[in-house]
C-alpha cells in the first residue's frame, strides 16, 4: 500500500550532488524495507541506492509509455516483503 509521497520539503540541500532525498528521516518511523525513491535523477538518493528506483524524464510526449512501465512496477513491488531485496533482484537480471 502507498502510505505517502515526498515532497520538496524533504529535500536536503547537498553541495556539490545538489537536492537529495535521505531516508534517514525515517529510520525511526518506518522499516526501510518499505521506502521506495523514484525520480528521474539518480543523484536524487545518492545516500540510498538501495531503495531508489531511477526513471526517465518525462518530455511531454503524447506516446510515453513511461506511466504504464511504472504503474506495472509499482503493481509487482508493493508485493514484495523487501524493496530494497526486489530492486537488487531487478539490478542483478539486468547484468
Amino acid at each position: 500500500m502507498i502510505e505517502g509521497i515526498l515532497d520538496n520539503k524533504f529535500l536536503f540541500e547537498c553541495p556539490p550532488i545538489g537536492k537529495i532525498k535521505f531516508l534517514g528521516i525515517f529510520k525511526n518511523y518506518k522499516s526501510l524495507s518499505d521506502i521506495l525513491f523514484i525520480d528521474n535523477n539518480f543523484n536524487s538518493f545518492p545516500y540510498d541506492l538501495q531503495n531508489g528506483f531511477e526513471i526517465s524524464k518525462y518530455k511531454g510526449d503524447p506516446n510515453d509509455s513511461e506511466l504504464p512501465k511504472l504503474a506495472k512496477f509499482l503493481d509487482e513491488i508493493i508485493k514484495t516483503e523487501s524493496i530494497p531485496l526486489y530492486l537488487s533482484f531487478l539490478r542483478s537480471c539486468k547484468k
